[in-house]
């Protein structure tokens, strides 16, 4: 699950053309990933730079 959310998040952040947020990235998803979720994604105990590069 942390590498599908990493690469949806990614994706996201490639695709976008202006601000990114967990808000808007729950928008585009319609809610299936909560805003929440994502905080606590990147609230854990990884790397997100490393692992994105």
């Amino acid at each position: 699950m942390r590498n599908a959310m990493l690469d949806l998040y990614a994706e996201y952040l490639i695709n976008s053309f202006s601000y990114t947020t967990a808000t808007g990235l729950s928008e585009l998803t319609d809610g299936t990933i909560s805003h929440d979720r994502v905080n606590r994604f990147f609230n854990g105990d990884i790397c997100i730079g490393n692992m994105l590069w």
